[in-house]
């Protein structure tokens, strides 16, 4: 059983657009969803969220965004939200107004375990092996700097297969700097013959 707020006070969460009391999700299937909420009253006043149970989802960013109010809060932060209905106006309840957004984290260990590069050393071209999501969102900025730190050469790339052409670059070692759009940031060495 789920306890009411108070009576005709329900939440409901929405999968298209049937109303569930108990929705679930795979945690490993689980890289980005949107659940939309469904707010009844039959009361107006104050009510509140309390997101404080969510210890299964360590490595996922969760958010409530109330639409009405355009606010969005990592209820990891703030576990508590509150919020007024006013039963007379509908923008204040229903299924419009709140949503919670999952979205999975990109663990630096993860990415840097996943990075290949190869050939190294190398005289022409080097092939990157960046991690990928399966909606392609993560994007890559790769700088190859020398020993000064000076930048020499500069890309931008998506998951998957990238291939960098160095045969203007002369014999030496450098570093390649790999920075994802989440400021995950990794450093591997390439040595040009």
């Amino acid at each position: 059983d789920i306890p009411s707020m108070n009576s005709g006070t329900y939440i409901t969460s929405l999968k298209n657009n049937q109303h569930l009391v108990v929705q679930t999700r795979a945690l490993n299937t689980l890289s980005s969803d949107e659940v939309g909420l469904n707010i009844g009253a039959t009361q107006s006043g104050n009510y509140k969220f309390d997101f404080s149970d969510y210890e299964k989802f360590i490595n996922t960013d969760i958010y409530l965004i109330d639409h009405l109010a355009n606010v969005t809060q990592d209820v990891k932060q703030q576990p508590e939200y509150v919020f007024s209905v006013d039963v007379n106006n509908n923008a204040t309840k229903g299924s419009a107004r709140f949503s919670i957004v999952f979205n999975k984290k990109i663990q630096p260990e993860i990415v840097y375990n996943n990075i290949n590069l190869y050939p190294n050393p190398a005289n022409k071209q080097v092939t990157l092996i960046l991690p990928q999501s399966a909606d392609n969102s993560i994007n890559y900025n790769i700088k190859v700097t020398d020993i000064a730190g000076k930048t020499i050469l500069q890309q931008f790339a998506t998951g998957g297969s990238n291939q960098m052409n160095i045969e203007k670059l002369i014999a030496g070692v450098y570093m390649i700097e790999i920075t994802d759009n989440k400021n995950n940031r990794i450093t591997k060495k390439l040595v040009k013959n």
